[in-house]
């Protein structure tokens, strides 16, 4: 009988073993976002709940305290939505087409912690989403966990590309060859013409670019080239200072710039 109790034991130890063995588990960590400067140097300095990411600028994303075997990034822009992530596409026009086929990046190991560098293009919020998985038989098991973090975009950027030597106020009339502009302190934009065509400057076109930012005038949003990447600035009588508004992606930033009466370029 005591021999018998010994090997019900020993059958019991041997399956709490077993189990224990073969207990899959979920991995755990949380989703935390850097400046890409403070991550590079080692400064444990997280973007705060809400705290505003800029539009185009190199972030990091970590799976902080992650024990588990991947983890992967979903933005929640167009294209990395994880909503999205397990919709089968169908029909053009369902609600649940899935045109930009949305995925996921990949993590990699650095510093012993999971992380990836990327940026938003648009502005707006979203909800980003790290998937860690602990992986099982071989990839044909898993145990997931998800975590989520809400993230605030802005693009405050409103200037006049003045650096882009094709649309920095490049004049359709009169002929570009006979003028030139300047910027001057206190975003004031001072235009030149020649004598030989000083008489166009009552009736002036020309074609801007501020970047992703819009351009006004009077009021109106200047028409925008899409295939070309300019506004047309057309008819405008610059014989007298005129205003020009650049409004950013994000509402509520904006600049004004003065282009100044036309001068004679001696």
């Amino acid at each position: 009988m005591k021999r018998r109790n010994i090997i019900y034991v020993l059958l019991a130890s041997v399956a709490l073993l077993f189990a224990a063995c073969n207990k899959q588990v979920a991995p755990s960590g949380s989703l935390q976002i850097y400046q890409t400067g403070d991550y590079d140097l080692g400064i444990d300095k997280p973007l705060a709940d809400g705290e505003r990411i800029y539009s185009n600028v190199v972030m990091v994303f970590v799976a902080k305290d992650a024990d588990g075997d991947v983890y992967s990034l979903w933005k929640g822009d167009k294209a990395s939505d994880y909503k999205n992530a397990r919709i089968s596409e169908t029909k053009e026009g369902d609600e649940n087409f899935v045109g930009a086929n949305p995925t996921g990046v990949a993590m990699t190991k650095s510093k012993g912690q999971f992380m990836v560098k990327t940026f938003y293009d648009e502005p707006g919020e979203y909800t980003a989403t790290l998937v860690g998985r602990n992986i099982y038989e071989k990839g044909a098991e898993y145990k997931e966990t998800i975590y989520t973090k809400n993230v605030v975009v802005v693009d405050t950027a409103c200037f006049l590309d003045l650096l882009n030597s094709t649309h920095r106020f490049r004049f359709s009339a009169p002929a570009d060859a006979n003028t030139k502009v300047e910027q001057l302190p206190g975003y004031k934009i001072q235009p030149y013409f020649k004598a030989s065509v000083m008489a166009s400057a009552s009736n002036a076109s020309m074609q801007i670019s501020a970047g992703k930012a819009s351009i006004w005038y009077n009021g109106v949003e200047l028409p925008y080239n899409t295939s070309r990447g300019y506004y047309t600035w057309s008819n405008v009588d610059l014989t007298s200072a005129k205003e020009l508004v650049i409004k950013a992606r994000s509402e509520g930033f904006e600049r004004t710039y003065t282009v100044l009466p036309v001068k004679l370029w001696e």
